[in-house]
């Protein structure tokens, strides 16, 4: 501007000279003005980086949204969430950049920074927020039915967030607990055993969203069963049990005063006890437990058998022949005795004979000796097997020898065959009445054995038979009747093979009893009088023992009664 002005200054004095002289020559019009200086360095051009908005708000589906960047150098972009997307992470000068978000499942919302940088022109930031999604819950059913039967159905859930299932029942469960966005949920009934009908409500719960599907079950029809039609009882007291199957309430009655129950009602499954007070007559009879629910009913025959006729017993012994075998009955006039581990019988004797009592009998007779196996073959028409096997020459075998391998319940099979062929009313005897004889009635001398207190006077037992070993013959039993007899006459009620009775096994009390038949019910039956293999303790007239009715062994044996 200085040098301008300069200029001007001499053109102006230049033209004011001119006019006031004369036109100067063409030489001289031309002047060239310059004026020295120095010569200015233009300033550098500022640098920037700017965004055409400052903050950029998206809904909660994905979307995308624009924003331009005005500059005038490079720049880079950076963003803090992976759901929030550039188009372009660097670039220079001018630009038009996309930013693309995710779909926002959550019920909350949430927020991104995007920062455009530059090294010469500073930074600047966009805020981006995405709203959150708006909750959606909806089932395609309310309800679902079921029968009593074990079952299941199924249900669809329409959401758009995560959910939760429960159920209120233990009967009624579900496929899954948990799941997110669409899903098939299964819903599994157990069986409903009630006649009552029932019901479960399932929850689904998506966010503060919540919904129910209400589940019923119908009852089962009703029903009652009983395991058995019909229960037997000999004449003495007993007891049996049977059971209920149902799903109702049920009541029970019998219709005689002898046969008593151990409830009268109940419900659903249940075990009934019945017993049965002693039949004095020798009639059988019979009741009816009648069983009810509301719409069944059922029944249970109840037979029990009479007294067993008491034929007076003949003062005389008397014989008997089936089969072309013959064997004697030996009479016992009735008497009273101390029944148990008596004094004579000393240290040796065990608890289980404990306490002595006293025990009154009415006449009996008694076998002479034990059942022989010529006797039990004529009566049954085999040997205890079918091939005879457990008869064998080790533990002895003949006619004469006594039977052995025999059960309780084989020996009650026996007798009444034999009651059939003879017309007679042989049993096995009770346990005092076995005693008695042992000792021998009201001739008894107070041996500690049957007939005498040296042992092998009158017993096959361990010393004399078992010790021998198995290659002599002495080993097992022996025929009988080949010892000496007791009081009575009466053979081998100590030692050779132990003898079944009658009775149930049991402890012993010390009250007075009068023709005592043991306990009226067990698990075990008694046998008494040692064996073969039996030790001379084992073999005294007040030794007890015991088995199961349906054991068999080659020691035991039977004796009959009259």
């Amino acid at each position: 501007m200085k040098k301008i002005f300069t200029i001007l200054t001499i053109l102006t004095a230049v033209l004011l000279t001119t006019s006031c002289q004369k036109e100067l020559p063409d030489s001289i019009k031309n002047v060239d003005v310059n004026q020295g200086g120095k010569t200015p360095t233009p300033t550098p051009e500022e640098k920037y980086v700017r965004a055409s908005a400052e903050s950029l708000s998206f809904t909660s589906p994905a979307g995308s949204l624009s924003f331009t960047i005005s500059s005038n150098t490079s720049w880079s972009i950076k963003n803090d969430k992976d759901w929030c997307m550039v188009s372009s992470s660097s670039g220079s000068n001018n630009a038009t950049l996309t930013v693309n978000v995710t779909e926002n499942t959550s019920t909350s919302s949430r927020s991104a920074t995007i920062t455009i940088s530059s090294t010469d022109a500073g930074s600047v930031k966009i805020n981006v927020t995405q709203a959150s999604v708006t909750p959606d819950l909806q089932l395609n059913k309310n309800n679902l039915s079921f029968t009593a039967a074990e079952s299941n159905d199924s249900f669809t859930i329409t959401s758009n967030i995560s959910w939760s299932v429960t159920s209120d029942q233990t009967w009624c469960s579900v496929s899954t607990s948990s799941g997110s966005n669409n899903g098939t949920i299964t819903v599994n009934v157990s069986e409903n055993n009630s006649i009552d009908s029932r019901s479960a409500s399932i929850t689904v719960k998506a966010g503060d969203q919540s919904q129910s599907i209400t589940v019923t079950q119908a009852g089962a029809s009703p029903t009652l069963q009983l395991n058995k039609s019909s229960m037997a009882f000999e004449s003495s007291n007993g007891e049996n049990t049977f059971t209920i199957s149902s799903n109702t309430s049920w009541s029970i009655t019998s219709d005689k005063t002898w046969c008593t129950l151990s409830s009268s009602s109940g419900s659903n499954d249940a075990t009934v006890t019945v017993y049965v007070s002693e039949n004095t007559s020798t009639s059988s009879r019979s009741a009816t437990i009648t069983v009810e629910s509301a719409t069944i009913m059922r029944t249970l025959a109840v037979t029990q058998n009479g007294a067993t006729p008491v034929t007076p017993p003949s003062s005389q012994d008397r014989s008997f022949t089936v089969g072309g075998v013959t064997f004697k009955m030996i009479a016992v006039e009735g008497g009273t005795f101390t029944m148990g581990g008596t004094s004579e019988q000393g240290s040796d004797a065990y608890d289980s004979e404990k306490p002595t009592h006293s025990v009154t009998l009415s006449s009996y007779s008694i076998g002479e000796t034990e059942v022989t196996q010529a006797l039990w073959q004529a009566v049954m028409g085999q040997k205890p097997t079918s091939d005879g096997s457990q008869w064998s020459s080790t533990y002895g075998l003949g006619g004469n020898y006594p039977a052995y391998y025999v059960s309780w319940n084989d020996c009650q099979d026996f007798i009444r065959r034999l009651n059939a062929l003879t017309g007679e009313n042989f049993r096995l005897p009770t346990e005092a009445e076995w005693e008695f004889a042992a000792r021998g009635g009201n001739k008894s001398w107070g041996y500690k054995y049957a007939g005498s207190n040296n042992i092998d006077n009158v017993a096959w037992y361990y010393n004399n038979s078992y010790a021998k070993g198995e290659n002599s013959s002495d080993y097992g039993s022996h025929n009988v009747a080949t010892k000496s007899p007791n009081e009575l006459g009466l053979y081998d009620m100590s030692g050779n093979v132990w003898e079944w009775c009658q009775d149930w096994y049991g402890s012993y009390s010390s009250g007075s009893q009068t023709n005592p038949t043991g306990p009226s019910s067990g698990s075990s039956r008694v046998r008494r009088g040692g064996s073969w293999g039996s030790s001379a303790r084992g073999c005294r007239v007040s030794i007890r023992g015991y088995g199961s009715p349906g054991g068999m062994f080659n020691i035991l044996g039977l004796r009959l009664a009259l």
